[in-house]
């Protein structure tokens, strides 16, 4: 049996709102202005700590003026010692803001689609890719939806409707802001097993599930927590046990 251990972070472009609803005040002029990406190393320590193999990733930036031009992929990829690396865009402002899904991997990864889901103002995708385990292909997707259920819906239409074209092993992770875990009920109407989840949010009073791993049935689920050991967000990262 091959055992993988799936982490699934919102990493909030390495902004660091940790402390409280005040601090969105204090850290508010880093969604706009340069700031590093130290947060994102203190990431990298938790995927290496934690034995992670793959890391499904939202709110990351592929490098801009906003994180001083740092990829934050690569940096986690390098950091983590995660050697695979995809980035996904889902948000370009200019040279100023370079916002996307992500996945950093220890096994080998392969660019599938990055697929734009309906809605207005800030846009939304499901990413995919391909990893490699053995001789099994594992389809990963990764997501972050709308913060309002009216959008949310038809996100979740869409993205049942592109899992239902893929039968074989399959990871969804992301950020799904859902209000109610009903709102999950299509996705589990296919052949993804209920969403794995924790209260994620906010990091430093967690009450809500908002980050969730769905499994297919190739998989057996061994262990599921939210790692609170060190903040480097306003989610906690989820992490998920599986066994092939």
């Amino acid at each position: 049996m091959a055992t993988l251990r799936i982490a699934v972070c919102n990493l909030q472009s390495g902004i660091g709102t940790t402390r409280g609803y005040w601090h969105y005040l204090v850290t508010a002029h880093r969604y706009r202005l340069p700031h590093d990406s130290e947060l994102i190393k203190v990431a990298g320590d938790f995927l290496r700590e934690e034995g992670i193999d793959i890391a499904l990733l939202c709110e990351v930036e592929g490098g801009s003026r906003r994180t001083r031009w740092v990829n934050q992929v690569d940096l986690l990829a390098r950091h983590s010692g995660l050697g695979e690396q995809l980035f996904f865009p889902t948000r370009i402002v200019g040279r100023r803001v370079n916002q996307g899904n992500g996945i950093v991997s220890r096994l080998p990864l392969r660019y599938c689609a990055n697929h734009a889901l309906p809605g207005h103002g800030e846009p939304r995708f499901l990413s995919e890719a391909e990893a490699l385990l053995g001789d099994t292909r594992v389809h990963l997707h990764v997501t972050h939806l709308s913060l309002e259920r009216t959008l949310r819906t038809p996100q979740i239409h869409n993205i049942a409707r592109i899992l239902a074209e893929n039968g074989g092993p399959t990871l969804l992770g992301g950020d799904f802001n859902i209000s109610d875990d009903a709102e999950l009920d299509l996705i589990q109407e296919g052949h993804l097993a209920k969403a794995l989840s924790r209260p994620t949010f906010p990091a430093w009073k967690p009450m809500r599930a908002l980050d969730h791993l769905f499994v297919s049935r190739h998989f057996e689920v061994d262990e599921v927590y939210a790692w609170d050991r060190r903040l480097f967000s306003d989610h906690l990262p989820l992490v998920v046990t599986l066994r092939r």
